[in-house]
């Protein structure tokens, strides 16, 4: 049936069918390779082709990602992969992050480093025949800001100190070639808020405590504060601030176990733990008004 839509030159209905298709987990690497082959030429296809309004039902966004993680936990090649991801990016802009941008972007430090030219593209002086991309900077600076990786990111989600080094020391190399040094600090430092604890419960780990150290950004430690800031995500304004109280403590909590070693982070954890303090006290006021009102 996908075969038959896609001769009929109808890959946007065939990514619907595709997509119901797909196991919530990948099994044998034999059957994937002529699967990945057909799920990869729809998508192909469909990019190329302007939809039929028809055909743009409320799950093909969600089909589309669908696709994408699946390929990318079964070992699809990351280049094809990511192209596909920076080509539904305008439509996919809303949704989740698709796993494979979100892995590529902390293997691959010049697609990093794309992404932030492209986020100044006026500056830089950018056009298509200068860069791989094909980005508008709007969709340059939302992949960063949204990102839910960070370097050196393994594919289980853990950290390769050895990866992450060098690939910030060629981040950073690169960019200061284009004087967005800064720019590629801060959004660094926004991604290390997706780096896990350290095996003695405590954040952020030795490695990227170090990396503070020794790197003395500015740029760099404000885009860790807001990165942790922004990670908070909604909340209720009845619990009259109890998470945030609860979240200032483990800061303060953590930033007395670095203090003697990393100062600057101390610093940092410090600044983020007064934020949370405050905001508790202004949802614990906010709450009152509203129960006032009840």
């Amino acid at each position: 049936a996908i075969e038959k839509l896609i001769d009929q030159k109808r890959p946007w209905s065939a990514i619907n069918v595709a997509s119901r298709g797909i196991p919530n987990s990948p099994s044998g690497k034999e059957e994937n390779l002529l699967e990945s082959t057909l799920l990869l030429s729809i998508l192909h296809a469909a990019i190329a082709q302007e939809p039929n309004p028809s055909e743009i039902l409320p799950h093909t966004l969600f089909g589309i990602k669908k696709i994408l993680d699946y390929l990318f936990n079964i070992d699809a090649p990351l280049d094809n992969l990511t192209t596909l991801v920076f080509a539904y990016f305008p439509l996919l802009q809303h949704h989740h992050e698709p796993l494979a941008l979100s892995y590529a972007l902390g293997v691959n430090p010049d697609l990093f480093v794309d992404l932030v030219r492209h986020m100044r593209k006026k500056k830089q002086n950018l056009n298509n025949s200068n860069s791989s991309l094909d980005l508008q900077p709007i969709h340059a600076w939302q992949i960063l800001y949204k990102w839910h990786g960070f370097p050196g990111r393994r594919k289980d989600g853990t950290l390769d100190e050895s990866m992450m080094k060098t690939w910030i020391k060629q981040v950073r190399l690169k960019l200061s070639k284009f004087d967005l040094i800064d720019e590629g600090d801060f959004f660094i430092g926004q991604a290390f808020r997706n780096i896990p604890v350290d095996p003695k419960d405590i954040w952020p780990p030795e490695p990227i405590r170090d990396l503070i150290e020794s790197l003395r950004s500015n740029h760099l430690d404000n885009g860790i504060l807001i990165g942790c800031i922004n990670s908070r995500g909604p909340t209720s304004i009845l619990d009259g601030g109890t998470e945030e109280r609860k979240l200032a403590e483990q800061y303060k909590k953590d930033s007395l176990t670095v203090q003697a070693r990393w100062p600057r982070t101390f610093r940092i954890l410090r600044r983020i733990a007064n934020l949370y303090t405050k905001e508790a006290h202004r949802e614990n006021q906010e709450a009152q008004i509203y129960q006032d009102l009840d």
